[in-house]
């Protein structure tokens, strides 16, 4: 048995910017399915492919891989993220909250700040602006200064929108 990654290759053409050949030799665009050099892992092929689509601006198509990603582990907390994402993207953030809901049930405490911050924008969407800011404010002591820069402008914006309404 070979101790070879072969997800070694395909980490050197993303690098590189070759998302559709990386893309072509991971899966299989005629049948649907991961190619089997890959199928050992199919929860990170999956989420590769997922990766790779959304990186295309395919929205769907990484909706699908992202979908079977998390049918092979569904504590995958990126996975789940990655689909509420998905979302987002294509205006549907009802979906975007559910699924972003889920990803922080696995996530580890250090990462949730970029949860609370997508799952903060899914409320502000959604017109639910109290909520969205108790998400905001989670962000604002985060470490990463560019999100908290962010959750901080979007805390203001929600905050106007509050405003506005009691007016």
């Amino acid at each position: 048995m070979s101790n070879i990654d072969p997800f070694k290759e395909i980490y050197k053409l993303l690098k590189t910017g070759k998302s559709a050949a990386a893309l072509k030799i991971i899966y299989d665009e005629n049948s649907g399915q991961i190619n089997k050099l890959y199928s050992a892992d199919l929860n990170h092929a999956w989420y590769v492919v997922g990766d790779i689509f959304f990186k295309l601006e395919k929205y769907e198509d990484a909706l699908k891989a992202f979908k079977k990603s998390i049918r092979n582990r569904k504590d995958d907390w990126q996975a789940l993220w990655a689909i509420g994402n998905c979302y987002s993207e294509i205006g549907r953030p009802v979906f975007t909250e559910r699924y972003i809901r889920k990803a922080l049930l696995y996530v580890d405490r250090n990462k949730r700040q970029d949860l609370n911050y997508n799952l903060g924008n899914a409320l502000f969407d959604q017109g639910k602006y109290l909520e969205s800011i108790k998400e905001y404010n989670k962000v604002k002591r985060s470490k990463n200064g560019g999100l908290r820069k962010l959750a901080n402008k979007n805390y203001r914006h929600a905050k106007r929108k509050v405003d506005q309404a009691q007016e």
